[in-house]
């Protein structure tokens, strides 16, 4: 199972999370699988499945998405570099702790 990450290819927000995976090698470390939905009819509906799975209104979905491999649904930048940190065990990242969570 692995972490699935929806995105657009206009979408700013979803670039930067992009550049981010790149600074940070996060592909190195763990398996990530794209998925573009503004062009790709399949990907679009199953990012509308996964946000239906968390009970999520699916007409007002945005990307950046990411759907974990735990189910969760996770929108935004700093939702998804935070846990893309925690897997990828990046440390002192800024994101991370945002979530209210202590570092280790």
């Amino acid at each position: 199972q692995m972490p699935i990450f929806f995105y657009g290819n206009t979408c700013p927000h979803c670039a930067d999370v992009e550049k981010w995976m790149q600074e940070n090698k996060i592909e190195e470390k763990i398996e990530v699988v794209k998925k573009e939905v503004y062009d790709n009819r399949a990907n679009s509906l199953e990012l509308s499945q996964a946000a239906e799975s968390c009970g999520l209104d699916t007409s007002s979905i945005g990307v950046p998405f990411l759907f974990t491999p735990e189910g969760k649904c996770l929108i935004g930048t700093p939702d998804i570099v935070g846990y893309l940190s925690d897997k990828a065990g990046l440390s002192g990242s800024n994101e991370a702790t945002e979530s209210g969570k202590e570092a280790e």
